[in-house]
Formats: structure tokens, C-alpha cells, sequence
């Protein structure tokens, strides 16, 4: 009774965390808007009495000189002149014969300089551009030179609208997690510094999308999930040790790199010890669902973690093609979209289900069969080819199995 009252008090505390987080950005997100509203309409009148161009009489002192035809790209060098200063263009022509004209009567090109305001030490102008004339061609251009310096109102509206995108995305994460009654994305083992993420949960189709596959993987089914924590990285030698005091891995003399030579009922003794330090039970082995769905990134359409491109396979994951046979740290390689390490490669994991062939039809929460022998094995090793660590691949294996293959990452459960 007093386990179950605590469990409530830290639950009450957790969502009354969750909605004073979720207040807190919403009146930071209200703030930035309203900042916005008032700066806006400024800013845009601003913008619009930049962008007019404007002649002014200095500006006639600007010349202009056309150089030499590049016949194979079609154009002229231009070069325009104000003050000392010299700005190299060019002047592009489609017709040759016009082109040929346009040349011998280049001497009649004129040119204007055009203005605009900008902040300069108070108000200022700027020349940005000239109007080119060839009056007996009848034609005419505008050519940039430069760019005015904004108002310092337009920069505090790009900065006010960034920090409001900002707040907003944290917003919609904060009502998130409030559905959830959580506070944070991210829990950290007091214990063993181990980190897991938030999986807010969804509906995917589970199994062999792709269609190149093994028959266990099939047929493909709609699986809901409700929200779940996930150990960003697999457990680690390091994380190991701090509970059960010992290393068995062969790869020893590595804290960073990930727990192997462990069977599914060493992972159980581990996840024991663990709730019992931190006078919990909620640490466990995520299920093949919660499994493959973390791994490709929230159920897409991906055949690896973090990819479907083979190509890329090796900047996610440490298989045969790039590991030097042996585990290595965890998170050297490339995250998937939850952000997520090495669930394709390293080790491979076991998850909580026994095996069993899927059932066709929409499920919620799949704890898999009620019994069995074998266990399951999810992601490939460092040993494995790309078919292996593929996101659908299932591998059984008796529960009392260990090898250098084989490791676990952890679940953790949302309130």
C-alpha cells in the first residue's frame, strides 16, 4: 500500500510538472506573438519604402563601359563606375546581328544610379543598382550592384519571428507530453546514467513493407502503440557493471560500448536489480512492436534504422561491412529521426516477447505470445549483413543463449 502511495505521489507530481511546464511556454509563445503583431505592420512599411528605387541627381555620375563581345556565352563585360568604385557586370544578347549593332554604337550607353534607404548611422541611402539606356537600341535594364543595410526593426522581426517559431514548436511538444503527464522527453537513471526517450506512440504497419523479407515477418498488420520511453543507446559495459558488479563481455576493457555475451534471462536478473535500486518497476525490455516502431523513426517507411538507402547503411550502423568484427562505443554513428543509436548494428537485442508467428488484423499494445521457447533477437550485429539488421528482420533464440552478438537496450514505461 505504501509502494502503490508513492507511485501516486510521484505520478501527481510528474503531471502537475507537466502543466506547469505546458503554462510556462504557452504565456512565452503569447508573449513572442504579441511582440509580433506589433512589429509586423511597422516592419512591413519599412520594407516596402526600402524596396522603392530612387534616382537622385548625383547619380548621373555614374558611367558606363561595354568591353570586348564573349561570342560563346553571349554577352558583353560591362563595367559601371561611381565615385572610385567599379562593379564588373555583364550585359547578356540573343540576337547577334542586334549584338553587332549594339556594339558599334556603344558609346550612346548611358547610365543612372539608383538609391535606396537604409540604416546607416540614422537614415540613410545607398547606391544598389543602375538603370542602363542604349537610347537608339530603345532599350533599357536595371542591374544590382548592392544590397541596402536593413532596418534595424526588420532584423528584430526576423529575430522576434524565429524565437516565436521556437516557443511554438516547444509548445506543441509541452501539450504532448501533458497528454502523457510527463514533464520531461528525457529520463536519466539515477542509478546508471542511462538516458531514454520519450515515444509518444502511433499506428504503423508492422512487419516486412519492403517485400524482401523473411516469412516470419509477414503478413503485415496495423499496430497502435500507446506512449513508451526507449534507452537512447544500448546498455553499455559501463552501465552493466555499476548494477551487477561484474563484465562478462568478451570485447572487456570498453565502459562505452555496448553489454554483450548476456542472455534474455541475464537481461531479466539486470532489469531486477535495477528496479530494486531505484525502488521502481517500471525498467523492462521494450516489445517487438515498441521495438521496431522506435526504430523506424515512428513507423515510416524505413529499412534501417534512420535510412532505406543501403548506401548510406554504414554512416547508421556497425555490421560486417564496416565494424572490424567487434562491437564498438555506442553513438558514433548517425542517429535515426527519434534519435536513437545503433538500434541497426552493434548487437543485437533482445526484446521481451516470446516468438511466435503474427496474427493479420489491427492490434493495440502487442505483448506477443503468452509462451514459447525461443525468445527474440531485433537489429543485427556487428557481424551481420544488411539483411540482418534490417527494422523487420526477427532472429529466435533460446532464452539461455549468450554471445558477443547479443546484447539489450532498455524500455522504460510512461505513466
Amino acid at each position: 500500500a505504501v509502494q502503490a502511495a508513492e507511485k501516486a505521489n510521484e505520478a501527481a507530481r510528474e503531471r502537475l510538472k507537466a502543466e506547469e511546464n505546458l503554462n510556462l511556454v504557452k504565456a512565452e509563445t503569447e508573449f513572442f506573438k504579441q511582440k509580433m503583431d506589433i512589429l509586423t505592420p511597422f516592419a512591413s512599411r519599412l520594407a516596402a519604402l526600402q524596396a522603392r528605387k530612387f534616382l537622385l541627381p548625383e547619380g548621373a555620375a555614374m558611367t558606363v563601359a561595354l568591353g570586348e563581345p564573349e561570342a560563346d556565352r553571349n554577352r558583353f563585360p560591362l563595367a559601371l563606375e561611381y565615385k572610385g568604385q567599379r562593379w564588373p557586370r555583364h550585359w547578356e544578347y540573343r540576337d547577334r546581328n542586334q549584338a553587332r549593332d549594339f556594339y558599334r554604337t556603344r558609346t550612346f550607353l548611358q547610365a543612372e544610379g539608383l538609391f535606396q534607404l537604409e540604416e546607416r548611422d540614422g537614415v540613410a541611402y545607398r547606391l544598389t543598382g543602375a538603370r542602363v539606356t542604349h537610347p537608339g537600341m530603345g532599350e533599357t535594364r536595371e542591374i544590382a550592384l548592392e544590397q541596402p543595410a536593413a532596418f534595424a526593426e526588420s532584423g528584430l522581426l526576423g529575430q522576434m519571428k524565429k524565437a516565436y517559431e521556437g516557443s511554438a514548436a516547444k509548445q506543441e511538444e509541452a501539450v504532448k507530453l501533458h497528454a502523457v503527464g510527463v514533464s520531461s522527453k528525457i529520463h536519466r537513471s539515477a542509478t546508471t546514467g542511462m538516458e531514454f526517450i520519450l515515444v509518444l506512440g502511433g499506428c504503423f504497419q508492422m512487419g516486412d513493407t519492403f517485400g524482401d523479407g523473411s516469412n516470419d515477418e509477414r503478413p503485415v498488420r496495423e499496430v497502435c502503440l500507446s506512449p513508451y520511453y526507449l534507452g537512447k543507446y544500448e546498455v553499455t559495459q559501463g552501465q552493466w557493471q555499476k548494477v551487477m558488479g561484474s563484465n562478462p563481455s568478451i570485447f572487456k576493457n570498453c565502459d562505452d560500448c555496448p553489454m554483450e555475451n548476456v542472455s534474455w534471462h541475464d537481461t531479466q536478473e539486470f532489469i531486477k536489480r535495477l528496479n530494486e535500486l531505484e525502488k521502481t518497476d517500471k525498467y523492462r525490455l521494450p516489445t517487438e512492436a515498441q521495438w521496431e516502431y522506435a526504430t523506424r523513426s515512428g513507423g515510416k517507411a524505413e529499412k534501417y534504422a534512420g535510412t532505406s538507402d543501403l548506401a548510406a547503411l554504414g554512416s547508421y550502423a556497425w555490421y560486417d561491412g564496416n565494424s572490424e568484427r567487434r562491437t564498438r562505443p555506442v553513438g558514433q554513428k548517425q542517429p535515426n529521426g527519434l534519435g536513437f543509436y545503433d538500434l541497426s548494428g552493434n548487437v543485437w537485442e533482445w526484446v521481451q516477447d516470446w516468438y511466435g508467428p503474427y496474427q493479420s488484423g489491427r492490434v493495440t499494445d502487442p505483448p506477443g505470445p503468452s509462451g514459447g521457447q525461443p525468445r527474440v533477437l531485433r537489429g543485427g550485429s556487428w557481424a551481420s549483413d544488411p539483411g540482418y539488421v534490417r527494422a523487420a528482420n526477427r532472429l529466435r533464440v533460446a532464452p539461455a543463449v549468450w554471445s558477443s552478438f547479443i546484447g539489450f537496450r532498455l524500455s522504460l514505461s510512461a505513466p
